[in-house]
Parts: structure tokens; C-alpha cells; sequence
């Protein structure tokens, strides 16, 4: 599964696999720190729900 979320330096959309839920790493475009969302975090609450 993968988290979908935005660069908070420079605002580029960035996708990663969900086994990088809550590290750091380094943003690809502006090469600044970064910490990829928990899954909770990046979820909608309707997608939470499974019934």
C-alpha cells in the first residue's frame, strides 16, 4: 500500500510503500529531511473503516 503525501519544504507530491510509515528520509527533488506520515495520519477517516 502506498501513502501518498507532500513534501513540506517544497510541496512536490511524493508516494512511498507503507514499510516507511513514520521514518526519516530524504525528499528526492529538494534533497531536505523529511518524515513520511504515519498510515493513520495519511488515511481518510471513511477508508479506516472496513464494514
Amino acid at each position: 500500500m502506498l501513502i501518498k503525501f507532500t513534501c513540506p519544504h517544497c510541496k512536490i507530491s511524493l508516494n512511498v510503500g507503507s514499510d516507511f510509515a513514520g521514518k526519516k528520509g530524504v525528499c528526492p527533488n529538494c534533497k531536505k529531511e523529511l518524515t513520511v506520515p504515519g498510515k493513520s495520519e495519511n488515511a481518510p477517516e471513511e477508508a479506516k473503516k472496513t464494514e
